[in-house]
């Protein structure tokens, strides 16, 4: 995982945002994912935080406007850093913030039509229900 986040911060230098705004963006959403990875394993939320950063700078061009399956793609990534924020800290804004995340991305991958999609993130929307009680 450590040497993925290295390759995707290593072309993230070379996909300035002008000339390739939706190939950050990609590149920007795996970061992401692999930080929130890291941030599962390692103690503390550090790696968490880096994945926020790397997220939301993906949805300045991955909006739910313009892109909206890529957009959801985004936002489920970024409820499972919430929700894995939430199991390490406990605060509740994040188990909120992870539910609102993975909500609007099941009203994307319904419009899609994209079973596959819809189902993975419905199993994590109910473990974020679970977490309530």
């Amino acid at each position: 995982m450590e040497e993925a986040i290295l390759a995707y911060r290593r072309a993230l230098t070379e996909q300035p945002r002008d000339r390739v705004p939706l190939d950050r963006a990609f590149t920007q959403t795996n970061l992401g994912a692999a930080l929130v990875i890291l941030g599962e394993r390692e103690e503390g939320t550090a790696r968490l935080e880096e994945a926020f950063s790397a997220l939301h700078e993906a949805l300045e061009e991955r909006t739910r406007e313009d892109t909206p399956f890529l957009w959801a793609q985004t936002q489920e990534k970024l409820a499972l850093a919430h929700f894995t924020f939430f199991a390490k800290s406990g605060e509740p804004s994040h188990r909120d913030d992870a539910l609102n995340a993975i909500t609007g991305a099941l009203g994307e991958y319904g419009n899609a039509k994209a079973a596959f999609y819809i189902e993975k993130a419905t199993r994590l929307r109910e473990k974020i229900y679970a977490s309530v009680n």
